[in-house]
């Protein structure tokens, strides 16, 4: 009674102090409106709903926060949420979402979030839930913070949502177009709406826009008089404002934006280190209902970021702290005229220190702002962009842990006359640092004279290298000039000896060769070779790209089990890479992760902290030929303390693919927690293992694959082995004994020791045995086998058979069991006729033969085949009668 009243107790303490908000049967209860509620999150609230329910949205793939608002008349609501990140839904449900008659009255699936549903109407007395949620995309966004604003909708509410003309450039003049966007927020239609901008504090121009405008229906609104936009270089305040009589709601009237007219820029290089001015760059909001910014330019001084690359200034988000959340600015370049240049060339340096969802990038338009596109792709130009596989878009995020140099060309934008540029950031969903920072900003037309090493192609990491391969490199002439005959120096002991040869094909601006060497490079040993090749042009005029250093492992070939690595004497052949690899061999000495599971050294996510943002790395192993084993298992010691969606798991191929597949999943026994993959935390090192036998080739290959997103201490493993598992299989045979016998026969493999369950509570450790039943019903009978890696069981059901043997038949010199339709006599006396029958379970006789029985070993083959069912063979010589049960 005392344990049913502690659990009723507990019960009600856990119902007491539910979760508010965290699904529909824990509400957060609206009672009233205007509702107002700030600095809220989802994080922590689970994601209990998902797209495949009754919104079937995307944007319902993070954790959710539920409100409940039951309307005591019939009623049309506004609801709005600020200070969001980005791919933030809002949604109206009639019912909770996971039940099968619920309507999904109304959503807003925000991508820059801050979603916002007008004018949506609601039946009295019915509950509805308001689910706030996020489009979770490769795990990066499982939550947001959010202010709510609930109230009823007004009868009569216009608002400015977008300043479409004009937009910051070169473009601009005395009779520039100026056009607003706005939006019918009320519940009653409009026909006449007073627009107006002011430029500065000049008077303001007010004019009247007559139109007809539906509840939630919006208007692009072109001013019939033009703004004077004329003086260049020039930043203009200008604010754009609705005004409708009868207005409730006037805080959406208006927007503010600072346009800057710039001059063009035809003179290359241009360089500016922003040490005497801005540089005529400026700063800007993306969104006109998100009007912050927090990019400065001046002196930095924050904990980290806290020096300018030359000089003492430059352009910083926030020069002495962190960006704001949500953030998503950009600053903008002076306008460039590429008219007279060929292919141009942009260079500045940067530092950047972010979150793990945040993204910097270089941006152009060739339309005067009104559309942007990406500079470049990651893993092109020097240093230029890092993001891993699997993020939304491409560009900076992490740390540089210092000034870096970035280049990239210009490409497509040589000949035309009005290029902006601009430096984005969108940061601040998973938390703030303290950004990105831009120094040293340079434009050039492409050299006369410049050719790079792009990058190696052959040989790649691999088993089995020789001692005569050569190297295949890709070289591009960047230069504006033709080149033929330069040298190319070939090392592979980082840079101690060189080899050189001589490239002497003419190639023109832009043109690529794929470059064999006619000298063969010796790979033949085991291990990481540095590569290091470059080129020298006479007259190289930039020596950025003229070098490349490129590791190859050539990994040895395991062909000797068991393999046991447990990295003591070196690490074991065992290569780490990947896209901000925070992978290492040795010692570990974190205030976590402070031993190894064996002896002192593992493999480990930074042996003494953190492991890196926006990390995607691996652990490559040794190649295995386990072309000899009959059922190779996977072991090794395991640690990890991780945040979610942080985690690891192991990856196989076979031979020479190039498909990586996921070893198991969390359903397999001794694997993973979750899913396809380890995370969160271990609590201390584990061993796990997992079968190979679906890759029984001559060569496999493992890697460790770990996907960082919020930083902890990571993942680590220790003692690795392969070793080939046993085998368990018998089969029964009715032995000499009158009585409830079976003869147990083993015929598992790769045994070392075993265990019997006759499944009537008796057990043996005998290799085969002899067990007598008190009955003929069938029982289940489990075989368990070990050896020194793994073990095996496999259970069977056995029918134990009565036979009464004649008493001179009892000393039989006969012995025989039946496997696979042959019939095994061993004879201890000498030659003899033996008559053969076999019988089914119902007496019927289906052999009849005769056949001399030689003395020692007799193989019969028995034509009729005994499938799944009971069978009696009996043996009678003129000495012995012996009679076994077949049961296949």
């Amino acid at each position: 009674m005392k344990t049913i009243g502690f659990l009723i107790l507990f019960m009600s303490t856990v119902l007491m102090y539910a979760q508010v908000g965290k699904d529909c049967n824990n509400p957060y209860i609206i009672d009233a409106l205007p509702f107002n509620l700030s600095g809220q999150t989802t994080q922590g609230f689970g994601n209990d709903y998902n797209d495949t329910m009754a919104c079937n949205s995307l944007y319902m793939s993070g954790n959710d926060f539920v409100f409940a608002y039951t309307p005591s008349s019939n009623i049309n609501v506004t609801i709005k949420l600020t200070n969001t990140n980005v791919l933030v839904g809002l949604f109206i449900l009639d019912g909770c979402p996971d039940q099968s008659t619920t309507n999904c009255v109304a959503k807003n699936e925000a991508s820059n979030g801050n979603p916002q549903l007008s004018n949506i109407a609601l039946t009295a007395n019915h509950t509805y839930y308001i689910i706030i949620d996020t489009y979770n995309a490769a795990n990066l966004f499982p939550s947001t913070g959010f202010s709510i604003n609930m109230d009823e909708s007004h009868t009569n509410d216009v608002g400015a949502i977008w300043m479409f003309k004009p937009r910051s450039g070169c473009h601009l003049n005395a009779q520039t177009p100026m056009l607003l966007v706005y939006k019918n927020y009320g519940t009653q239609a409009i026909d006449t709406v007073i627009c107006g901008y002011q430029i500065d504090n000049n008077a303001p121009v007010i004019e009247t826009s007559v139109h007809h405008l539906s509840p939630n229906q919006e208007l692009y609104y072109s001013f019939y008089t033009p703004a004077d936009l004329s003086n260049v270089n020039h930043a203009y305040k200008i604010k754009m404002f609705v005004h409708l009589n009868n207005d409730e709601n006037s805080i959406n009237d208006t927007i503010t934006k600072w346009i800057f007219h710039s001059d063009a820029i035809s003179s290359f290089p241009f360089f500016t280190d922003f040490e005497n001015d801005n540089g005529g760059f400026h700063t800007q909001w993306i969104s006109d209902l998100q009007p912050t910014t927090s990019w400065e330019w001046g002196q930095p001084n924050a904990p980290i970021i806290n020096h300018a690359s030359s000089g003492s200034k430059c352009w910083a988000t926030n020069l002495s702290g962190d960006y704001l959340s949500p953030e998503d600015s950009y600053i903008l370049s002076p306008c460039f005229d590429f008219s007279s240049v060929t292919l141009p060339i942009v260079e500045f340096d940067l530092w950047y220190e972010t979150e793990v969802a945040d993204i910097a990038q270089l941006e152009y338009s060739i339309d005067s702002a009104y559309s942007w596109h990406r500079v470049g792709n990651t893993g092109e130009g020097f240093n230029w962009y890092n993001t891993p596989t699997g993020y939304s878009d491409m560009g900076w995020n992490g740390s540089t842990g210092g000034w870096v140099h970035a280049q990239h060309t210009l490409d497509g934008l040589g000949g035309k006359s009005n290029v902006l540029l601009r430096i984005s950031f969108r940061g601040g969903v998973n938390g703030t640092n303290e950004g990105i920072a831009i120094d040293n900003f340079k434009i050039s037309e492409s050299p006369q004279n410049d050719v790079s090493i792009n990058m190696v192609t052959y040989p790649y990491d691999s088993c089995g290298l020789s001692g005569n391969e050569k190297i295949t490199v890709k070289i591009t002439n960047n230069g504006l000039n033709d080149v033929h005959h330069f040298p190319v120096y070939f090392s592979i002991d980082n840079g101690n000896h060189y080899v050189q040869e001589e490239i002497i094909d003419t190639l023109s601006f832009n043109e690529s060769i794929f470059y064999t060497t006619h000298t063969t490079f010796n790979f033949a040993n085991a291990g990481l070779y540095q590569l290091k090749i470059y080129c020298n042009l006479t007259n190289d005029q930039n020596r950025l790209n003229d070098t490349i250093l490129h590791n190859i492992m050539n990994f040895p070939s395991i062909t000797l089990y068991p393999y046991i690595e447990d990295f003591e004497n070196n690490n074991g052949f065992w290569y780490a890479t990947g896209m901000n690899n925070s992978w290492q061999w040795g010692q570990p000495n974190d205030t976590a992760l402070s031993q190894a599971f064996s002896g002192t050294n593992v493999w480990a996510t930074n042996l003494s902290g953190y492991h890196n943002l926006a990390e995607e790395s691996y652990v490559y192993s040794p190649c295995f030929d386990l072309s000899t084993l009959n059922n190779p298992v996977f072991k090794s010691a395991i640690w990890y303390q991780e945040t979610y969606p942080t985690y690891c798991q192991v990856q196989v191929k076979n031979g020479t693919s190039i498909i990586w597949n996921t070893l198991g999943s969390a359903s397999d026994p001794n694997w993973y927690n979750s899913g396809y993959s380890w995370t969160e935390n271990s609590n201390g090192w584990k061993q796990v293992k997992h079968s190979l036998k679906d890759y029984v080739s001559s060569n496999i290959k493992l890697r460790f694959y770990f996907k960082g997103t919020v930083q902890n201490t990571g993942f680590a493993f220790d003692k690795i082995e392969i070793c080939d598992a046993p085998k368990a299989d018998f089969i029964e045979i009715a032995p000499t004994k009158a009585g409830y016998f079976v003869y147990f026969q083993n015929q598992s493999q790769r045994m070392d020791s075993c265990l019997w369950n006759f499944g009537d509570g008796s057990f043996s450790k005998e290799i085969s045995p002899i067990h007598q039943y008190n009955s003929s019903d069938s029982v289940l009978t489990t075989l368990t086998v070990w050896n020194n890696c793994d073990t095996d069981s496999i259970s069977k059901y056995v029918h134990p058979l009565y036979i009464n043997i004649p008493e001179n038949a009892l000393n039989t010199n006969l012995s025989a069991y039946y496997h696979k339709q042959n019939l095994y006599i061993k004879n201890d006396g000498s030659s003899d006729l033996a008559n053969i029958t076999i019988y089914n379970v119902l007496g019927i006789k289906l052999v009849d033969f005769n056949i001399v029985l030689n003395e020692g070993n007799n193989v019969i083959p028995i034509q009729h085949k005994l499938d799944n069912n009971l069978y009696i063979i009996k043996i009678k010589t003129s000495k012995s009668i012996l009679s076994i049960k077949v049961n296949n």
